[in-house]
Order: C-alpha cells, then structure tokens, then sequence
C-alpha cells in the first residue's frame, strides 16, 4: 500500500539555495512562495505562474547564516 511515507523519497526536492528552489519552479519542477522581489520579472514575462491568482501573504524576512568554527 502506498503512503506518504513510502512515496516521500519521490515526492521531495531539495534546493539549498533559493536561486536553485526558483530555477526548478520556473523549469515546472515545484511551486512555493517565492519573494516578489526576487520573482517579479519572471512572474511579468511569463515564466513562473501563480497557483493562487489575486492572494499574497505578507511575510517578514529574517537573513541568517550559519558559522563554524575551526578548531
């Protein structure tokens, strides 16, 4: 019987970057919410498309990065 379980490996994609998450939604590989600054240009020429025409969710951006120390 397949479940989310079993099917996991087949239905993820990792892109550590968010230019690589963009690059696979605009080739059709993904979706997500993506910053409009980042996205506008393609989403005005056609290349990315909303799943949700008309809503958008406000969400504050936090940067950050990760450090490890050499010993």
């Amino acid at each position: 019987m397949l479940s989310a379980a079993t099917m996991a490996p087949f239905l993820t994609t990792c892109a550590p970057l968010q230019k690589g998450f963009v690059r696979l939604a605009s080739a059709g590989i993904g979706y997500g919410m993506m910053p409009q600054l980042q996205v506008g240009e393609l989403m005005a020429s056609g290349q990315l498309a909303s799943v949700a025409p008309g809503y958008s969710l406000a969400v504050p951006l936090y940067w950050h990065f990760g450090a490890i120390a050499a010993h």
